[in-house]
């Protein structure tokens, strides 16, 4: 049996959603990368009312992104 220090989901899990964002907000801070990925799931999670229909705004310009390809959307905001 895994310790209770292991790294995994079933311990992290059991810090709580509200410890689980806090640890996500100090650990994406001054990472421009994991905060476009969270943003990314927050407005996957209220259906996209936030972004146009299938485009992802990136340093001013609009790339097309295929609906519900929530990766592919990432693959484009992290070109560089």
């Amino acid at each position: 049996m895994a310790s209770e220090k292991t790294l995994n989901v079933k311990n992290l899990a059991g810090l709580g959603a509200e410890r689980l964002a806090e640890l996500v907000l100090e650990l994406s801070a001054g990472d421009a990368a994991s905060k476009r990925k969270l943003r990314l799931e927050l407005v996957s999670r209220s259906g996209g009312a936030d972004v146009a229909p299938g485009r992802v705004r990136q340093r001013g310009v609009i790339s097309v992104v295929a609906v519900g390809h929530r990766q592919a959307a990432f693959a484009v905001m992290c070109r560089g």
